[in-house]
């Protein structure tokens, strides 16, 4: 007579890579001058003239500088970023921190992330769809101002975040042999790509990638390295219009905002209430009113980018505004009971808006399906959707929708199969599936490892696919070791963690 099996259980609640070894051990990674900007009244129904002129000019001279492709500035030691081209950086609006601080990892790692723009070393998207952000001024134009170093440059994003060592330029903690190129004798654009692509995968080559070091002490060379890295673009055209490259920069001193060469700031797409939203706040701590630039990144690599100084989209302060537009949280996210470490990826996202009278409050018209917290911090719960409304102190409201998919149920079932087949086989009888390869990445990377749970029956757990693993081996959790590994096909004992549409 068969045995039944026990009930398996079910969360019930109403955020880098999954690297692949012997045993399968999950490593997670990720993850103004008042010359140049004249002191106006924040701009409300109309622009005072001498705004609108200089921002007119500050789009002007954007434009001018993408276009310019020289290779130094005027001296051998002399790099190209000090006087042409865009260093911009991406930013998400909160109110509890101003986008031009460093964030609390480049205060550790002693670097701040930025990217280079200009007519041969163009791309389509900001890192992390980043919508909105600043740019610095070039340091040679912009006297009197803190000029943090810029420390290296990386041909395409450097996933620098784990990259511990060198201010973010050095070695990844996957590739001991990624560290920067000066030091492994890489100097031409011929050699940076041959040592690219020496591993296989997106990814993995720019994790394996080194740096090109331009910190100031290498004067010539540093200016030779920067202008490698340009070139090396070009051998690789697909990928670098596709992802942006990256420069890091020396961190700088938290609340220095009227010393920072932040030249304007900046929004693509529909970003442009993030950019009202620091507008105001630049404007409210320093009295300072910095321009906004609308940039049109190009959307194929025979265009350019674009610059353009828009009166009407300069901040309106007695307006409460919010991006309108559908925010899509489709990022796989498998739910469970534990505590949880990080949301899934691209399970959740910041959206505030700009303008009223804050402080904000937050209401979602659908709790259990979205969530949304006190800071604007939205995250999909489950399958569906829901309108995040905004109030401010005076009832003013905005809204947006939001759609969310991809999320899952976690099951666990502690009853020992006779091998995998058996699990599978009972697993599909449930309406349930495999977490896959993804799944087992979302888990280490939202609960961590260990998983909460701790042995329960069986010692180890079919994750019920074969991704990643030897022909004939499926991949598995081993609660006593806290890790993935890959388990014979025929293997008894082992229970099953699989995942049940939410």
């Amino acid at each position: 007579m068969k045995r039944r099996l026990p009930k398996p259980f079910f969360s019930n609640r109403p955020s880098k890579w999954l690297l692949l070894t012997s045993t399968l051990l999950i490593l997670l990674g990720c993850l103004a001058s008042q010359d140049q900007h004249p002191l106006t009244k924040a701009p409300q129904s109309s622009v005072h003239s001498q705004f609108i002129l200089a921002g007119q000019e500050t789009a002007a001279q954007l434009t001018q500088r993408y276009r310019d492709t020289r290779a130094d500035c005027g001296a051998p030691s002399r790099p190209a970023f000090l006087c042409s081209g865009i260093l911009l950086r991406g930013t998400n609006p909160s109110p509890d921190y101003h986008a031009w601080d460093p964030s609390d990892f480049s205060i550790t790692s002693g670097g701040v992330s930025f990217s280079y723009l200009r007519t041969d070393a163009k791309y389509k998207v900001l890192a992390y769809n980043y919508k909105n952000g600043f740019f610095f001024s070039p340091y040679l134009r912009s006297e009197g101002k803190v000029h943090p170093e810029v420390l290296c440059s990386f041909v395409i994003d450097g996933h620098t975040f784990e990259r511990p060592t060198e201010q973010g330029c050095g070695v990844h903690i996957r590739y001991p042999d990624s560290g920067s190129c000066r030091n492994q004798g890489i100097t031409t654009a011929a050699q940076w790509l041959a040592h690219y692509d020496r591993v296989t995968g997106d990814a993995q080559r720019q994790q394996h990638q080194c740096a090109f070091d331009v910190r100031d002490a290498l004067n010539e060379q540093a200016t030779a390295a920067f202008n490698t890295s340009l070139a090396a673009m070009k051998l690789i055209p697909g990928e670098s219009f596709a992802m942006e490259n990256e420069l890091r920069i020396a961190t700088w001193a938290r609340n220095i905002p009227t010393q920072l060469p932040i030249e304007a700031f900046f929004y693509v797409n529909d970003g442009l209430p993030g950019a009202q939203h620091d507008q105001r706040d630049f404007f409210q701590v320093t009295g300072i009113n910095i321009p906004i630039i609308r940039m049109t990144l190009p959307a194929v690599a025979a265009n350019d980018a674009t610059f353009e100084f828009r009166p009407q989209d300069q901040a309106d302060q007695d307006e409460l505004v919010i991006a309108p537009s559908v925010m899509v949280l489709d990022g796989l996210s498998v739910k469970a009971s534990w505590p949880r470490l990080r949301d899934s990826v691209g399970n959740s996202a910041t959206r505030v808006p700009s303008g009223g009278q804050p402080p904000y409050r937050y209401v979602s018209s659908a709790p259990t399906v979205v969530s949304v917290n006190a800071a604007g911090k939205v995250v999909g719960e489950r399958n569906g959707s829901a309108t995040i409304t905004v109030y401010d102190t005076a009832n003013h409201s905005v809204s947006y929708p939001v759609l969310v998919g991809n999320v899952y149920l976690l099951g666990v079932q502690p009853y020992p199969f006779e091998n995998v087949h058996a699990a599978n086989a009972w697993v599909a009888s449930q309406g349930g599936h495999s977490p896959g390869y993804a799944g087992a990445v979302d888990l280490a990377h939202s609960f961590g490892l260990p998983l909460p749970p701790g042995t329960i029956g069986a010692q180890n757990y079919w994750l019920l696919t074969t991704e990643g693993c030897p022909a004939g081996l499926s991949l598995y959790y081993s609660y006593q070791s806290a890790v993935y590994g890959c388990g014979n096909n025929a293997q008894s004992g082992l229970g099953a963690l699989y995942m049940i549409s939410y």
